[in-house]
């Protein structure tokens, strides 16, 4: 026999459907389940962490390099300004000494810089050229300093002997912004200044003596603010901590 045609409104039964919510239930309390969830949120912690570290290394980078780079203004603002005083002050012994001090701070800073140019951008070899910065402009800001008792031409009177010990800490405070390098030469000259200022045998003006103390703790204080104040961008994460 032949077997009687469907009819139109005889459609076969639709397949049973899972029970979604029940099944992803289950899932929740799957011990596998839960493991492979922790494991993949672990694992994005720990690239969000790498980033976030990887980003704080370029940025840290970014600033030493930075502050290399303006290391060589500075060295080439006390070059320049060293050069217009000897050209304008009276020859003799005490100007030759105080070129030669001064050369050979600035042969130390140049030395500190040139060691960058072996591996340029390395961070490891910024943070050594950091470090070694400060103690190079100590030793220029040294040199600089026995200006005030070598060069007569500078301590003969206390608007000289300002311009001489303030206007270079003001140019480098802007030119280098940042507290430690800054410091180093600030606090050598503003002591020798004021100490010159001071002896009768260079004039005996403790008015004078007072202005340049104020004028170096002035100075580091609006730089020590501006970098507080992100006006100047800290140029690196503070190996001497002001």
């Amino acid at each position: 026999m032949l077997a009687a045609p469907r009819l139109a409104s005889q459609t076969p039964a639709a397949p049973e459907t899972p029970d979604l919510a029940a099944t992803a239930g289950q899932q929740a309390w799957n011990p596998r389940f839960l493991k492979a969830q922790a494991h993949d949120l672990a694992i994005s912690i720990y690239h969000v962490a790498q980033l976030a570290a990887l980003h704080d290394e370029a940025t840290e980078t970014t600033l030493l390099a930075s502050l290399w780079g303006r290391a060589s203004h500075a060295a080439a603002f006390l070059t320049l300004t060293a050069a217009v005083i000897a050209a304008t002050a009276d020859s003799g012994p005490g100007l030759a000494i105080w070129l030669v001090a001064l050369g050979a701070g600035l042969a130390i800073g140049t030395f500190v810089y040139g060691r960058v140019l072996l591996a340029p951008f390395a961070r490891e070899v910024l943070q050594r050229f950091v470090r070694d910065f400060a103690p190079a402009m100590s030793i220029a800001g040294l040199a600089w300093g026995t200006g005030a008792f070598l060069l007569p031409s500078v301590t003969s009177g206390p608007w000289t002997l300002l311009a001489f010990v303030l206007g270079p800490q003001a140019a480098l405070a802007c030119i280098l912004r940042t507290q430690a390098p800054l410091l180093a030469f600030v606090l050598p000259t503003a002591a020798m200044g004021a100490i010159a200022a001071a002896l009768p045998a260079f004039g005996s003006e403790p008015g004078t003596a007072g202005v340049i103390l104020l004028g170096g703790a002035t100075i580091m204080a609006l730089t020590y603010g501006a970098e507080r104040l992100a006006i100047f961008p800290r140029a690196f994460a503070n190996p001497l901590p002001l």
